[in-house]
């Protein structure tokens, strides 16, 4: 028995001194993981800036401290005259950035990745997006210069097979939702019925998983193809004016596509068209998945009814809201009036909004159907303007419904209110990526999660009428994983906050000489806690003082 026992141990030991010489050292080359580029610029999204701020989740493993090297090209295979090389960039807290020291070539599909190199000098492989595809982005500095672009809803949907057409145009925020095909078919197609005929410049495609919220778990692998389920690979788009004999769009035909959302363009060459088919002839897994197709056509949008009377301009960054007229949805609407109540707490009486000393209406109109061009023939004008947050994954938006509010931003002297998303679209004019992912939540719906979730207060850094009679520092409500990284020069930082591991957000910025402020968190929500409301009561107050300068304020 000894014997048999000392002779397991002999195995036991040459077992364990085999793993020591090979399974830990295949173990200690690769404890350092790639870099992931999931939060942006995500995969063929338009930066509009020579110099777009690039962000990635950090490395894990190796020996602290890490810094990455980045690489940037027009050739996939990182080998081009053009190639350009950064390395040492040390490591931020939650997810790095960094953005080229010199300009990028305009008009032109760019490719990045980076590595991690650790203390030791130790690197990890070259970062890939989902299924192990090269990032890349496309350089656009005139995508943000046209403002007249037009829903056109489709009146019926109809698909070869499958279930969910009625997600396909529900704009949803998220892309949460959509159409899926049969298995086993060697082609689909998705019919679009727009009633008439009707001159079409973009289309709007979102299809397989639409982005980090919809990974499939670790246990698949980042690099697995798995995680394009439902991706287009070879499809185009077909137009009909009797749904019978289809002509194919040459210019939207795609092959050995992997993105998950395109943009296709035909501002030149506009196709009217009653009938549009998306046609597929191949796809990632076992069934095409499309999760919004949208149509655009050239033109301005419906200039809403105003009253006569003062009144605020609410524009609603939510992809999905549509304004009705004598409703009220969103929370700066019912802060305006007074009728929010937040439901979700027992002392729910003590959350209402108190609604400002002046009698002020509310028009609500969505970003899609603003511009520059509708606001001038608005008559009387607004004394104020509001731009409210959004639930939306900024990947997954068409950024040019955005471009009336990017000129408004840039523009106006009207006074003007960003809050969270609407903060963060304000510098996301400027360039696309200069708002980013800060790889952690701030979420307070109630005190404990302020004292136990990290949240840290709103410092004032510099004086403006803004904050008057506010305590420096202050809480407000946030509910964001977003923040502004990059702020032009004719702007300024008015308010910052710093957590435990060092993260600066910025809080409050203002256009320097123009009543133009952002803000991060929402002082428009009603909360026991909300320190911040007196940020808009003072707001309201700059503005009814210009309106009243300016002779525009109507004495009621």
């Amino acid at each position: 028995m000894l014997r048999k026992i000392h002779k397991l141990g002999l195995y036991a030991l040459v077992f364990l001194s085999v793993f020591l010489l090979t399974g830990a050292t295949a173990y200690a080359g690769s404890d350092l993981t790639p870099p992931r580029p999931e939060k942006a610029p995500r995969l063929d999204e338009v930066c509009t800036n020579l110099q777009p701020m690039l962000t990635w989740v950090n490395s894990e493993g190796g020996a602290p401290p890490r810094t990455y090297v980045l690489q940037l090209d027009t050739s996939s295979s990182f080998d081009s005259q053009e190639l350009m090389e950064i390395p040492g960039i040390p490591e931020d807290a939650y997810v790095t950035v960094k953005r080229p020291e010199k300009p990028l070539r305009d008009n032109t599909q760019w490719f990045w990745r980076v590595k991690a190199v650790d203390s030791a000098g130790k690197e990890s492989s070259w970062s890939t997006e989902l299924g192990g595809i090269t990032a890349r982005f496309f350089l656009n500095t005139s995508w943000n210069d046209r403002f007249a672009y037009v829903r056109v809803p489709a009146r019926r949907i109809i698909a070869s097979m499958g279930y969910g057409v009625e997600n396909i145009q529900d704009y949803d925020d998220g892309n949460q939702t959509h159409w899926k095909g049969a298995s086993n078919h060697l082609s689909h197609w998705v019919q679009f019925d727009l009633g008439e005929p009707r001159p079409i410049s973009r289309i709007w495609l979102v299809c397989g998983m639409a982005g980090w919220k919809f990974r499939l778990p670790e246990s698949v692998g980042w690099n697995s193809k798995k995680n394009l389920d439902g991706r287009l690979i070879n499809y185009l788009w077909q137009y009909s004016n009797d749904g019978e004999k289809w002509i194919d769009i040459p210019e939207t035909e795609r092959s050995m596509a992997d993105a998950y959302r395109t943009v296709f363009e035909m501002d030149n060459k506009p196709v009217t068209a009653r009938y549009f088919r998306l046609f597929i002839k191949k796809w990632y897994g076992s069934a095409p998945k499309v999760y919004e197709a949208t149509f655009y056509r050239e033109g301005q949008p419906s200039v809403p009814e105003v009253p006569n009377a003062n009144y605020v301009l609410v524009i609603s960054t939510v992809t999905g809201f549509q304004s009705e007229p004598g409703i009220v949805k969103t929370y700066f609407g019912k802060m305006i009036v007074g009728s929010s109540v937040s439901s979700d707490n027992y002392l729910g009486f003590l959350s209402a909004q108190v609604p400002p000393r002046w009698e002020l209406k509310v028009v609500e109109v969505p970003a899609h159907a603003f511009s520059v061009e509708v606001l001038k023939q608005m008559n009387p004008k607004p004394i104020a303007i509001f731009l409210t947050g959004s639930p939306n994954w900024f990947c997954q938006i068409p950024h040019f419904e955005f471009n009336g509010m990017f000129e408004l931003v840039k523009t106006t002297d009207i006074p003007t209110y960003g809050a969270c998303a609407g903060m963060q679209l304000m510098m996301m004019g400027y360039g696309h990526t200069f708002a980013r992912h800060t790889g952690r939540s701030y979420k307070t719906s109630d005190l404990k999660d302020i004292l136990e979730k990290d949240v840290p207060p709103i410092y004032i850094q510099k004086n403006d009428s803004i904050f008057a009679g506010m305590d420096n520092p202050f809480y407000g409500p946030e509910f964001h994983s977003w923040t502004v990284e990059v702020v032009e020069d004719d702007w300024e930082v008015l308010a910052t906050s710093m957590d435990s591991k060092g993260f600066i957000c910025n809080q409050v910025i203002r256009a320097i000489n123009r009543p133009v402020y952002g803000v991060q968190f929402h002082a428009e929500i009603p909360k026991p806690f909300n320190c911040a409301k007196g940020i808009l009561m003072n707001f309201l107050s700059m503005a009814v003082e210009r309106a009243k300068d300016q002779g525009l304020w109507m004495e009621q």
